[in-house]
């Protein structure tokens, strides 16, 4: 599934088979993807490589916040396919703050973020948005103004 036959800009946003890829209006080191909405496994790699593509238009490190959805599409390995997003990371990516408040979408993320080490350093979970503003407000008080390298290697 190709995300640019499918996608459109309005209004700052990238609408990719119903995922939503936004720079944060009030800081825009934070990139907002929007998944509350149902995609399949194709649609949600399509909205991935939007991303990168996006990430990879700005030189400065990127903190990611993902709205998750309720559940994940059906999938013989869930896992596998969040190793194949994190080997795809551009090396601005700062950070990756999954929001959910359901608890099988918290359990299926820390396994990752234990069990992988790229989502063991940027991987990091909030309930709510302000949660996951004030975890990026920590770790850029924490590095500061952080290289590339720092980005993928604090």
């Amino acid at each position: 599934m190709d995300c640019h036959i499918k996608s459109a800009l309005f209004a700052g946003k990238t609408i990719c088979m119903g995922i939503q890829l936004q720079w944060e209006q009030h800081d825009p080191d934070i990139l907002l993807f929007d998944l509350r909405s149902n995609q399949t496994w194709d649609d949600f790699h399509a909205a991935v490589q939007q991303g990168i593509e996006m990430l990879y238009d700005v030189p400065y490190p990127v903190y990611v916040i993902t709205l998750s959805a309720s559940g994940f599409p059906p999938s013989a390995s869930i896992l596998s396919h969040f190793h194949k997003v994190a080997q795809q990371l551009p090396p601005n990516m700062a950070l990756i703050v999954v929001v959910t408040d359901n608890f099988l979408v918290e359990t299926i993320n820390q396994i990752f973020f234990k069990i992988s080490p790229l989502g063991r350093k940027l991987g990091r979970l909030a309930k709510t948005m302000d949660e996951a503003r004030q975890i990026i407000a920590q770790y850029h008080a924490q590095w500061g103004t952080i290289s590339q390298k720092q980005a993928r290697h604090p």
